[in-house]
């Protein structure tokens, strides 16, 4: 496990410090100027750079297909994050590897329960009896294709698996995915356009990367009336209507 310090036992390959570098590209050195032991604009500096983290790592995992010790030590260094953090963010996420990658292709299956009750356990039995690497793997995001596939190809992007005409997906669909790179089109909720939706309104209507076009149907509306009500009217608002947390001890939300 890595210490407080740097040092890994090898250092990074010059593939892993290419896509480290490629991934923070535009950023500048953290340290801007040292003048008698005084670091001026490096904490600010630093707490800016902070957020590139996860993609220096999803880079690494990329490029490689694990998060090696030299690469890890490499991306600290680089945004002059603790290794001992670098390494606890890294070891959280279930996606990241930690030991030299087996294949070059990795297929990552849910088997969380919506994934188990449509056969993902199956599906990765069948899977490992036809060779690939599997993985079986927490909440993909997918539960509404499951069971939810995503494969990790080193040196080449993600590919994401389902069946199009909503049936179980079947290895010999996970293998032409793997082949071609090109993932399963997205599929469309199915109550789409209903106007009786309210969480599932904007699905299919919004474009999920533009904050304007959200903000055209709607979106913020609700915040803005929150802060038109103020804060003590809001909590009144809330505990009036006994919400509770959905943390599985029910906490009162209204506090």
């Amino acid at each position: 496990m890595p210490d407080l310090y740097f040092g890994a036992a090898a250092d990074a390959t010059e593939a892993e410090k290419a896509a480290i570098d490629e991934a923070i590209a535009g950023w500048g050195p953290v340290t801007v100027r040292v003048s008698e032991r005084l670091v001026h604009a490096g904490l600010t500096r630093a707490r800016e750079r902070r957020h590139l983290l996860l993609p220096a790592l999803h880079a690494l995992q990329r490029a490689a297909g694990w998060i090696s010790p030299g690469g890890l030590d490499h991306a600290c260094r680089v945004l002059e994050v603790p290794p001992a953090e670098g390494y606890g963010v890294a070891t959280f996420y279930h996606l990241f590897t930690h030991e030299p990658p087996v294949a070059t292709d990795t297929v990552h299956v849910c088997d969380d329960v919506a994934c188990r009750l449509v056969g993902a356990i199956d599906l990765i039995d069948d899977l490992r009896a036809e060779g690939h690497h599997v993985k079986a793997s927490p909440c993909l995001g997918q539960c509404e294709r499951g069971p939810a596939i995503m494969v990790q190809r080193t040196g080449r992007s993600d590919v994401t698996v389902a069946a199009v005409d909503g049936g179980p997906v079947t290895p010999s669909e996970v293998a032409v995915a793997v082949g071609s790179g090109a993932s399963t089109p997205s599929v469309t909720v199915p109550q789409a356009g209903d106007p009786g939706l309210r969480l599932l309104s904007r699905i299919g209507v919004v474009d999920p990367t533009s904050l304007e076009d959200y903000r055209t149907h709607g979106g913020y509306l609700a915040l803005d009336a929150s802060v038109a009500m103020g804060g003590d009217r809001v909590i009144a608002e809330v505990t009036t209507a006994g919400l509770s947390g959905r943390g599985g001890a029910a906490f009162p939300t209204g506090i």
